[in-house]
């Protein structure tokens, strides 16, 4: 049903499914058990602690199937350093045909910015932990504005309990859409007129 939709209304299924083992591991996590991820979703989110056998086992042998790459988290205390982004940026580099990007936070406009020049050229950033007002919560989770996340580089924002738990989600996830895209609009005026 998911899939008809995609098709019917222009959208594609994206699995913050967060893959993270051994090469074998993960391919038997993607391709089978009961969800069969790799039949429907055309986008996973991947760890890569367990090396670049992850990217291998999930998409070796599949087309029109790809991967963003956790480079940075937005959470408090997360073990994730700049050798570790260095090299997860590098395995992205080094497998662009089934890497489309990188997941990634950053504490402002600047530190965004200066990640997002990071990235191999085409590659693109997705950035989670973004809310209508920064802040963080109980469980240590960062939270950074539409607009700087988008200001910084982000070329997609990834909004959770700010739509989910909303009172109108609907009218929610619209105001996110428009505050994004505005400022979306905005940032390529700026680089088409280099300012």
């Amino acid at each position: 049903k998911l899939q008809k939709y995609s098709i019917k209304y222009d959208f594609h299924i994206f699995e913050d499914r967060k893959f993270a083992d051994i090469g074998n591991t993960v391919r038997m996590q993607f391709r089978k058990g009961i969800y069969q991820i790799s039949d429907w979703a055309e986008f996973v989110t991947v760890h890569l602690v367990a090396g670049e056998g992850t990217i291998r086992g999930l998409f070796d042998g599949l087309e029109n199937r790809s991967g963003f790459l956790l480079a940075r988290m937005s959470s408090k205390g997360n073990l994730i350093n700049e050798t570790y982004t260095r090299r997860v940026l590098e395995a992205g580099r080094k497998n662009r045909k089934c890497v489309s990007g990188f997941i990634g936070h950053g504490k402002d406009v600047t530190d965004i910015s200066r990640f997002k020049a990071k990235f191999p050229e085409g590659m693109l950033l997705l950035m989670p932990g973004v809310k209508l007002e920064a802040g963080t919560d109980k469980l240590g989770q960062q939270y950074i504005t539409v607009e700087d996340a988008v200001s910084g580089g982000a070329d997609c924002i990834i909004v959770g309990r700010g739509i989910i738990k909303a009172e109108n989600p609907k009218a929610s996830a619209e105001i996110y859409r428009k505050r994004a895209w505005d400022v979306y609009c905005k940032r390529n005026e700026n680089l088409d007129t280099g300012e």
